[in-house]
């Protein structure tokens, strides 16, 4: 089984095989939590991002051997200027932890344009000469992105996709609500950049609320209608109510046939409603049924006559199959 980046670390620290620079491979929405968790299990006496005092201040900020760069945090560009305190920082004696100094790279943001070759030519020198217990995270999007005299001299730990839980979370951290920041990470497939920019578009969350709505309510044909309008207001709904509308019989599906598989955590409830107007099987031919209406959409084929057949033929597998 695959180890994650934390799982790696915690196991290398804990033998004594760490090197002193690492590129840490991940999507831009997790760079940063990420790179913490790093820095605490650099400096956490037990290698385990534990919770304990020293993780603790990693956590808030407050740990003086822990130095996160950019300084700017606005522009979020490493500079040449960064590097150079990065090396004057890197021969100080350790303050809190007593053995290791670990400085935090977030260089999503500088690996292009006017800038990014000279901060890495500047840090290279350290990379190549290390000073005593110095540790070096250096978080990207993309490895390959950097220097190839960089990324020799660095081990090279690349990040799964995040699950949808990981990405909620991250969501949370931001400020989101818990339900819909869980909306959105599925919605995302675990894509923790997409999901920031669903989340952050209130179309899409309504489009997740129609397509609930839809699923959860006893419409029959004489009712639909209102559904199929409500479904077109803008053209450009119909492929987000599609996607929404597979997520939530999906998550139905699990829900019946293995309740701890659903991600959509909170939405149990409706989740229950939807099994009950959904069979197992009229949900996976309702999910063809979409898939083959949002490939004609985009053929070019006519909002209104893909929703109202949508909507028509989802009724009639619905009480062809029945629970």
């Amino acid at each position: 089984m695959k180890q994650s980046v934390t799982q790696y670390l915690k196991s290398q620290f804990t033998d004594g095989l760490n090197v002193h620079a690492y590129i840490v491979q991940t999507e831009k929405a997790h760079i940063a939590p990420l790179l913490k968790q790093c820095a605490c299990i650099a400096l956490c006496p037990n290698h385990g991002d534990d919770g304990c005092n020293v993780c603790r201040k990693v956590e808030l900020s407050e740990h003086q051997d822990c130095i996160s760069l950019p300084t700017d945090k606005v522009k979020n560009r490493i500079t040449v200027d960064d590097i150079s305190y990065l090396v004057e920082e890197s021969m100080k004696r350790p303050v809190d932890s007593g053995e290791t100094r670990v400085f935090t790279i977030d260089a999503s943001d500088s690996v292009n344009g006017v800038g990014a070759i000279p901060w890495q030519n500047k840090l290279l020198k350290t990379l190549e000469e290390p000073v005593g217990n110095t540790v070096i995270f250096i978080g990207v999007t993309n490895a390959d992105s950097l220097l190839r005299t960089v990324v020799s001299r660095c081990r090279v730990l690349k990040e799964d996709r995040l699950s949808a839980e990981q990405v909620a979370k991250l969501l949370e951290q931001k400020g989101y609500l818990a339900s819909k920041a869980t909306l959105a990470a599925v919605l995302s497939g675990g894509d923790a950049d997409n999901a920031c920019k669903i989340i952050a578009d209130a179309g899409w969350i309504q489009c997740a609320e129609k397509a609930l709505d839809f699923l959860c309510d006893k419409v029959s044909t004489k009712t639909a209608l209102r559904y199929v309008s409500a479904f077109t207001q803008n053209k450009d709904d119909m492929p987000k109510i599609m996607s929404a509308l597979i997520m939530f019989l999906r998550e139905s599906i699990a829900y019946r046939v293995a309740e701890q598989r659903v991600t959509l955590k909170g939405y149990e409830g409706q989740l229950q409603a939807i099994s009950a107007n959904y069979s197992v099987e009229s949900a996976f031919h309702c999910i063809a049924l979409i898939e083959q209406s949002y490939k004609r959409l985009q053929n070019n084929g006519n909002v209104v006559v893909e929703a109202d057949n949508l909507v028509v033929n989802m009724l009639e597998v619905k009480y062809r199959c029945r629970v």
